[in-house]
């Protein structure tokens, strides 16, 4: 085996470590400086339809998606007087799977 090819072969077994992007949550950084995950509601949770202080997170396939949601987010926040979306900075992050052996769901 070349040199060449040894040098392939190793930078695609370590690409195949490497994390690999998931999707993109919407946290909410607030006052403090400290950020809060917004999701979706499900069941009776108030306004099923925006996105929330709930506790968790809704994971978007693609960033254009989260940066939609944040704008509707922001008009019925806005519309009905909901006074946390005006002390708050929107931020979009991607999330990452670790592709190490012994992973959570990498066995």
């Amino acid at each position: 085996m070349s040199i060449q090819t040894e040098r392939e072969e190793m930078r695609k077994q370590i690409e195949a470590l490497l994390p690999t992007r998931t999707g993109w949550i919407v946290l909410c950084k607030i006052a403090k400086g400290e950020f809060e995950p917004l999701s979706f509601g499900v069941g009776e949770e108030p306004n099923p339809e925006m996105l929330a202080k709930r506790g968790r997170a809704t994971l978007f396939e693609k960033i254009e998606d989260a940066k939609h949601y944040i704008n509707i987010t922001y008009s019925i926040a806005s519309a009905e007087g909901h006074a946390w979306v005006q002390k708050c900075d929107f931020v979009i992050v991607p999330c990452y799977q670790d592709n190490l052996p012994g992973c959570e769901g990498n066995e």
